[in-house]
C-alpha cells in the first residue's frame, strides 16, 4: 500500500531504495495520483536513466496523463535499445493500441508472442489489435491461440479454421497456422484416444474437427 511504501522509505526499512521507490510510483499510478507518480518516476529516471522497467513505468504515467506522443517516443527509443525485452515491447504494443495505432500495435505484439508463446492475456491484446486493424484472419487466429492457451482445444481449432478460410491471409501466416493446427489436432486426437482407453467415450462422432486443411477456397 501507499502508506507502507512511504513508511519504509521514511524509516529506511528497505533493502533496495530504487526498488522501493519504483513500488511507490507504481502504487501512486494505480491509485490515480498521477502527478505524484510522475514526480517519483522522473526522480527515478534522473538517478537511473537506463533500466527499461523505469522507462515503461514513466511511459504508462504519460499515457494516463494524456501525453501519448511523449510516451510512444520514449518507448520506441527504449525498445530500440533493448529489443529482446519482451515486457517492454508489450507495454509499447499496449501503448500503440491505446493511441489508436492498431496496425503498429499488432506488429509489436506479434513479436512479443513469438518471444513468449502461450500467454492468454497477450493473445487477448492481439485479438483487440487485429479487430481494430480490420484483419479478420489475425482476429480468428489470436482468438484461437487464446482458447488454446486456456485449454479449450476443440473451439480453438474451429477458430483457427475460420482464420484459414479468410482471403486476407499471407503465405507465411498460413504456414504458421497450418503448423499450429496440426499440433492442436494431434493433441485433440491424443486426448480422444486417452478417453477411449479409460472408457470415457466408446461411440458417437469424434469431438475433433476433420484433418482436412481449410483454405480460402472453402468459402
Amino acid at each position: 500500500s501507499l502508506a507502507a511504501f512511504r513508511a519504509s522509505l521514511r524509516e529506511g526499512r528497505y533493502r533496495d531504495e530504487t526498488a522501493e521507490r519504483y513500488g511507490l510510483a507504481l502504487a501512486l499510478l494505480r491509485s490515480g495520483q498521477l502527478d505524484a507518480a510522475k514526480a517519483e518516476s522522473a526522480a527515478l529516471l534522473k538517478a537511473h536513466p537506463g533500466p527499461a522497467e523505469l522507462v515503461a513505468l514513466d511511459a504508462q504515467i504519460d499515457l494516463k496523463q494524456g501525453r501519448s506522443a511523449e510516451a510512444l517516443a520514449s518507448l520506441r527509443q527504449a525498445v530500440g535499445l533493448s529489443p529482446d525485452n519482451w515486457a517492454l515491447r508489450a507495454v509499447y504494443g499496449q501503448a500503440l493500441l491505446d493511441a489508436g495505432q492498431s496496425r503498429q500495435a499488432l506488429d509489436q505484439l506479434r513479436v512479443v508472442a513469438r518471444m513468449r508463446p502461450g500467454n492468454a492475456g497477450l493473445y487477448d491484446l492481439l485479438t483487440q489489435a487485429a479487430i481494430r486493424s480490420g484483419n479478420k484472419a489475425a482476429t480468428y487466429r489470436y482468438q484461437a491461440e487464446k482458447l488454446y492457451a486456456e485449454g479449450d482445444l476443440e473451439p480453438a481449432i474451429r477458430q483457427l479454421d475460420f482464420a484459414l478460410r479468410q482471403r486476407d491471409i499471407g503465405n507465411r501466416e498460413a504456414a504458421e497456422m497450418h503448423a499450429l493446427r496440426d499440433t492442436m489436432m494431434e493433441e485433440c486426437e491424443s486426448r480422444e484416444r486417452d478417453a477411449q482407453d479409460l472408457g470415457g467415450r466408446t461411440s458417437g462422432p469424434s469431438p475433433c474437427p476433420t484433418r482436412t486443411r481449410p483454405s480460402p477456397a472453402d468459402n
